[in-house]
């Protein structure tokens, strides 16, 4: 007996492991110990020799091989695990990862087997078909059932016994709904003694809008939903139309295979839906940024990673973060495949930081309307597709516009004279009939001048600030109330949301980058503000309004008249404001500079005769002349992109101040000669005093200019419609 106990001692030592399984048994070790040396990360391999697949491990390298399958003998790899010598173990003593006997024995065993090598479960085809295994236990009732018995085969373990009804409707109702059963629902349940019960109350539960709105919970989790930006500011988004897009896709059950085609790319199907493109917002549902001196580039590129990672992580099943570095050493994916997806979600027209000092939504955006009204809008959009048709191909149209009498320069177009507006016959009326919000007069000041009388029906008086004058207008003899920046002079009131007609009587002294209408919570500093909008000031519903100056129709490009003029506005939403002369800061040129007369606000869209009788009343009061008195002098600028000097462009107006571009855009051919387009992110750009036109702005080709009335509004003209 004595002389038999070292033998058993050895025993478990001696006998084979079981059947080795290389993602089991030995990718661990050689990913842990070998591949920071011998792994497919090119930059730290130590030597020719690679163990992260079978072609590589079983090279000859100068008469020696690392991986000879079933042989011991001839494998490198056995004898340099065993060897007792300090410059030929390994792994080598400095890695500190040194291998234990169990994973040299493991290691072995996989040589005499055959050094197979297996891809990883997850990239395996399914096979057609699971052998269900037998079970000598009496419970199974499904396949899922046999499984589980064979575990529990020889074992002391016994399944559990059935569950009630009402327990488990409870469980499946939380696990499909997220919420817990009704009474009625469980005592319709427990009287349902039918066969089919239980697939009837799964159906129930998994036609339900709770049913839908629990999944969509797990793939907001997914597709990282959240309602704000991230980082520090952490602004409010609204992106939950994506997240009802999501509710509804499980609502009718959309297959698998278009609820990932519309979210990742719903935007590149011929004739795409509004809700297909609305689909792609899940790829920027990313964090971005917005605080000051952030790179906007650099922030630009983090957005693109993000969605390649949440692409890998929501479709692929992946982790592609490690291979924005280098090869991945466990996974099939390589840096260049990270980088060749990455411009697949790096080919979109899209800034590195949004708006600081409004509530844009980050281009590229998706307006929503309600279905009534996106009808109303593509019926509007084809008859207006009609009518262009119609004056295109009209020939009296062709032959009036070839009468015209034109100066031009290369392709810039100068009309010698302005146009007057039309004489409007409609009677006028009292604005006061019409219930406006807020009516200022500055005739009605209080006697002691801190007060701004309101003659509406609100009474809604505006309080001095600063220290406005009252002066007399030549004309009409009438009091203006005249605002000077440098001194910080506005007026407020309590605050009005929903106003949709704005009359001033008003001038805006020259070179004032102030708005006529503000809000504490908005900046104006830029310096097109001499025009009525910009896009990075001023509300949205103001650029699609409609603006009349003096009975005239304008736009929201616009120069403000610098002698008192009759200016309205009517927008297609709401705007709020609560101020004349003043944002929340930025003083001297960026509060307003000129004259108000009056001021009235409606919270209501008056109808076009009810704006043109308040207009003729104001033109009447004031004695306005209805004539466009704007000074026009020397143009600024003249580029003839048919001139590009790479990315330098010539100014024949004042040879000194060329603009030029960084680059982002490409030459195409217009109408009337060479045009660029810009491309990326890119810029044309004037020295000092003139500004930048970058395509992330709304305007096609719009610049820049102050003062803006010494540019002639002709000379920089859009060369084609490639410009838009």
């Amino acid at each position: 007996m004595m002389k038999l106990l070292p033998a058993l001692l050895l025993a478990p030592i001696l006998c084979a492991y079981a059947e080795i399984d290389f993602n089991r048994d030995v990718r661990p070790i050689l990913s842990d110990k070998c591949f920071k040396c011998h792994g497919p990360d090119a930059r730290n391999q130590k030597s020719d020799f690679r163990l992260d697949s079978f072609e590589q491990a079983t090279k000859d390298h100068q008469g020696m091989v690392g991986l000879s399958p079933g042989s011991l003998e001839d494998s490198e790899i056995h004898w340099r695990i065993r060897t007792n010598e300090a410059d030929e173990v390994m792994p080598p003593p400095e890695s500190k990862l040194p291998l234990t006997e169990r994973e040299k024995d493991l290691l072995d065993q996989w040589i005499k087997e055959g050094g197979k090598y297996d891809s990883h479960w997850a990239f395996r085809l399914l096979p057609e078909s699971v052998e269900v295994p037998p079970s000598k236990h009496p419970s199974p009732r499904n396949e899922i059932d046999h499984f589980i018995a064979r575990a529990l085969d020889g074992s002391p373990l016994e399944p559990s016994p059935e569950a009630d009804k009402v327990s488990w409707l409870r469980r499946a109702t939380f696990d499909l709904t997220g919420l817990p059963p009704s009474i009625e629902q469980v005592d319709a349940f427990i009287a349902d003694s039918s066969e089919d019960a239980y697939g009837k109350a799964v159906d129930r539960l998994m036609d339900s809008d709770e049913y839908a709105e629990r999944m969509t919970s797990e793939w907001l989790d997914v597709a990282r939903y959240s309602d704000t930006y991230g980082y520090q500011v952490d602004r409010n988004r609204n992106v939950w139309p994506w997240r009802d897009w999501v509710i509804q896709s499980f609502r009718k059950n959309q297959p698998y295979d278009r609820f990932v085609t519309e979210q990742v790319a719903g935007d590149l199907i011929p004739n795409a839906t509004r809700d297909q493109i609305l689909a792609t917002c899940f790829n920027r549902l990313h964090p971005q940024k917005v605080e000051g001196g952030s790179v906007p580039e650099e922030f630009r590129i983090e957005y693109v990673t993000d969605r390649v990672h949440t692409f890998g992580t929501a479709f692929l099943g992946l982790t592609m973060e490690c291979t924005r570095c280098h090869d991945h050493k466990y996974d099939p994916v390589t840096q260049k495949d990270y980088f060749s997806l990455s411009a697949f979600f790096n080919n979109i027209d899209e800034a590195g930081l949004y708006s600081y000092f409004t509530g844009s939504v980050p281009t590229p955006t998706l307006e929503l309307g309600d279905l009534p009204s996106d009808k109303k809008v593509r019926h509007a959009e084809e008859k207006l597709a009609e009518i262009a048709v119609s004056i295109e191909t009209d020939e009296a149209f062709q032959e009036w516009t070839r009468s015209i009498e034109e100066e031009k320069i290369g392709s810039a177009v100068f009309f010698s004279e302005q146009a007057l507006p039309p004489e409007n016959p409609s009677k006028n009326r009292n604005p006061g009939e019409f219930k406006p919000s807020l009516w200022l007069d500055a005739s009605e000041l209080d006697s002691s001048g801190e007060t701004w009388n309101d003659r509406s029906e609100r009474e809604n008086h505006a309080k001095r600030h600063g220290s406005p004058m009252v002066i007399a207008h030549k004309a009409s003899g009438l009091k203006v109330m005249k605002f000077d920046s440098q001194k910080n002079d506005y007026h407020e009131w309590k605050e009005i949301t929903g106003i949709r007609s704005v009359f001033w009587v008003m001038s805006k002294k020259a070179g004032n980058h102030g708005s006529p209408l503000s809000h504490p919570s908005v900046h104006h500093f830029y310096s097109n503000g001499s025009k009525f909008w910009h896009p990075q000031h001023t509300h949205e519903n103001v650029r699609k309004g409609k603006l009349r100056v003096n009975g005239a129709p304008g736009d929201a490009s616009s120069p403000y008249p610098n002698q008192l003029s009759v200016v309205s506005l009517v927008t297609p939403g709401k705007v709020t404001a609560s101020r004349i002369g003043k944002d929340r800061g930025f003083g001297g040129k960026y509060n307003w500079d000129g004259e108000i007369g009056e001021l009235l606000i409606y919270e209501r869209e008056l109808s076009g005769e009810e704006v043109e009788q308040v207009e003729n009343f104001l033109i009447g009061k004031w004695k306005i002349e209805r004539k466009l008195q704007t000074e026009w002098g020397a143009p600024l600028a003249y580029l003839s992109f048919d001139q590009r000097e790479g990315n330098r462009y010539p100014n024949e107006a004042n040879p000194a101040k060329a603009a030029n571009t960084n680059g982002n855009n490409k030459e195409v051919e217009g109408k009337l000669g060479k045009g660029i387009q810009f491309t990326g992110d890119d810029a044309l750009n004037f020295p000092s005093g003139f500004g930048d036109f970058n395509r992330h702005q709304s305007f096609s080709m719009a610049f820049w200019a102050k003062p803006t009335q010494l540019l002639d509004r002709a000379v920089i003209a859009r060369r084609s419609k490639a410009w838009t």
